[in-house]
């Protein structure tokens, strides 16, 4: 909905005050319109505005910059003589055309007060006192007599403006603007309703007039071009030969048979949806079958691991028992070497091993042929070591 009120509470002001200024307060659904690009027109009624005839003024708005209030000057309602007065906003946007009124609903209003004077006609006043005034009006009527005409004054001049259509119940209005060069001319903008559109007339069909003579049928002369009787009208019946086309870029009748018969042939070689069935049979069985394969061959590798490690362990072991070896068959060296006074030892020594006298010997290869060895010690109590046993060992001929 949109609102006009006055503000500071300016409801009235005196005739002949031309330095005062009211500021309305536009509002549509509580707030302020866009004033840009926009023309500003203050449309102004007698009264109430009950009639057409009501509407006697028009005078320019202007906005501060968010459009919050508008401003009309007084100085331009010199042509209002005291009274009460309605008043509307029209904003018409400059590229539309289109015309936003405030109030939407009644108007708002202002009161012109008459002055001390009690005049309507303050233009020719001098500057004097009352007392002054009022003799001197005395005075003129007692010498009242028929005045001399007064001089003519200068015609105005009208140049046309901008006329803007408004809708077929809004009120019309003008404005008339002096122009800058010429303060005595000035340029007339209406603000014209839209006429209301009238009932459709009734539809008059008149009598049938009389039949008409046959005209000329066209032919072609002898020169190729359209003749109307016997006038040459210039233009040729026949368009100019066309270029030849360049016959490179279509297929002949010959390839086109033979794409033909190949489509033919795949079409004929089209797989069914039994192939399809059975094709999607095979793809699920090879699916099955290799998830299964997966499987085994992760079964494999972890068996494989498990003989990886297997191996290993008898390697350590076999590593650890060629050390024990080698071990023992240094002692023997030694032994050999070294041999007690108090130890009996065979002349035959081999690189094989002995257990101890406790158990039973058994011959360990070391890759000596026909090695073997049996050894038996004893500590006696005073602490020499005697050693009885018996070592035979393969005759070397080296």
């Amino acid at each position: 909905m949109r609102t006009l009120e006055l503000n500071q509470d300016w409801g009235a002001w005196k005739f002949g005050d031309t330095d005062a200024v009211m500021t309305f307060s536009a509002r549509t659904d509580g707030k302020a319109p866009s004033v840009n690009n926009k023309t500003l027109t203050f449309e102004i009624a007698k009264g109430n505005a009950t009639v057409r005839q009501d509407y006697i003024a028009s005078a320019p708005g202007e906005s501060d910059d968010d459009g919050s209030t508008v401003a009309l000057h007084t100085s331009d309602l010199t042509m209002l003589k005291p009274g009460t007065y309605s008043v509307e906003l029209w904003i018409t946007d400059n590229d539309t055309k289109k015309t936003s009124v405030y109030p939407s609903d009644g108007f708002c209003s202002f009161t012109i007060d008459e002055n001390t004077m009690a005049v309507t006609d303050v233009a020719n006043i001098k500057t004097m006192t009352l007392e002054a005034v009022y003799s001197d009006l005395l005075q003129k009527i007692d010498a009242f007599k028929s005045g001399k005409p007064g001089k003519d004054g200068a015609t105005p001049k009208l140049i046309p403006g901008k006329v803007t259509k408004l809708p077929a119940n809004a009120q019309p209005g003008f404005l008339l603007t002096p122009t800058a060069s010429d303060p005595n001319t000035y340029v007339l903008d209406l603000n014209l309703p839209q006429g209301i559109q009238g009932p459709q007339g009734a539809s008059v069909k008149g009598p049938q007039g009389a039949q008409g003579n046959d005209g000329l049928t066209p032919n072609i002369g002898d020169n190729g071009n359209w003749f109307l009787g016997a006038t040459d009208t210039g233009v040729h019946a026949q368009g100019p030969k066309g270029d030849m086309p360049d016959v490179s870029n279509f297929i002949t009748s010959a390839t086109l048979a033979q794409n033909v018969t190949v489509i033919n042939a795949a079409i004929a070689k089209r797989v069914t949806k039994e192939d399809f069935d059975n094709l999607q049979t095979k793809v699920d069985n090879n699916v099955q079958n290799t998830t299964k394969n997966a499987g085994d061959i992760s079964n494999l590798e972890t068996t494989v691991e498990d003989h990886d490690k297997a191996i290993k362990q008898l390697q350590q072991q076999l590593s650890n028992q060629n050390d024990a070896i080698k071990k023992l068959q240094e002692s023997v060296s030694k032994l050999t070497a070294k041999p007690n006074s108090n130890s009996a030892i065979a002349s035959n020594v081999d690189s094989g091993l002995a257990k101890p006298a406790t158990s039973e010997a058994k011959p360990v290869n070391s890759g000596t042929a026909g090695a073997s060895a049996s050894i038996s010690s004893s500590t006696s109590t005073s602490g020499s070591l005697s050693t009885h046993g018996s070592l035979s060992m393969p005759n070397s001929s080296k």
